[in-house]
């Protein structure tokens, strides 16, 4: 027969088993043993973890594509900075020819029989020593003439204006208003126009390898030899091509 003591104990027992059990089935089922704000806590801890992670990653993603953006900006403008660059220096480069060949132009018809031999200087300035040879040779028949004539022959620069370009080499038309006073002229001399179409290389450090005056050739491949009229300074004749007006 059971004792009240013996009851006692029993039921403590049972009531200790059943707290065990219960405690094993929470941490089965992932659940805290401790209060319902502990675990709401925890699930907006782990919330918040989420939340930065997502922002980290967005932040990360807008960041690399920013970036590519600004490097393709970069390019793009590094690229059409070297175009301008490039246009810059092309018509810097047309410019400089034209100003070699009006200052050739004008400086080679700057002549005077008191003066033959500055003019020589002046005729073979800034040539290839093939071009000066042959502008020597035919400076040489001229020579003949002024002194006799008392020739001179006092030009002002119009314009020029290159027309083609190859590479390095540079075609351009110089103009030059030329007054040519002899034994033979009127007083006030003879004003004209000439036209010089000359050739420029750039690689040779800019050069006249060629030169044509008022529709004559003198070029410096040899192909035929100026004769004493065809020098710059010389009487052309009427030019038939009118001047470009200066800028055009």
């Amino acid at each position: 027969m059971s004792t009240p003591t013996d009851e006692k104990i029993t039921a403590t027992t049972i009531d200790e088993q059943e707290t065990a059990a219960t405690e094993k089935d929470t941490e089965r089922l992932g659940t805290p043993a401790g209060s319902g704000e502990e675990t709401a806590a925890r699930t907006r801890t782990r919330l918040s973890e989420r939340n930065v992670s997502l922002k980290a990653m967005l932040l990360t993603g807008a960041g690399l594509a920013l970036a590519g953006l600004i490097a393709a900006l970069v390019w793009m403008l590094v690229d059409k900075s070297a175009e301008i660059d490039d246009m810059h220096a092309a018509a810097a480069d047309r410019a400089h020819a034209e100003q070699v060949a009006l200052d050739y132009a004008t400086g080679a018809a700057d002549m005077s029989y008191q003066d033959t031999a500055g003019w020589l200087e002046r005729l073979t300035a800034n040539t290839t020593p093939e071009l000066s040879t042959r502008l020597r040779n035919a400076a040489g028949e001229m020579e003949q003439l002024l002194k006799p004539l008392q020739w001179t022959a006092t030009p002002s620069p119009i314009t020029a204006k290159v027309t083609s370009v190859d590479g390095n080499v540079f075609e351009v038309d110089a103009f030059v208003q030329i007054v040519t006073r002899n034994v033979q002229t009127p007083a006030d001399g003879i004003d004209t126009t000439a036209t010089y179409r000359i050739t420029i290389d750039k690689g040779q450090d800019w050069k006249i390898t060629a030169i044509t005056s008022n529709g004559t050739n003198m070029n410096a491949d040899g192909a035929s030899a100026a004769a004493p009229e065809q020098l710059p300074g010389a009487p052309a004749g009427e030019n038939t091509q009118p001047a470009p007006t200066p800028g055009n």
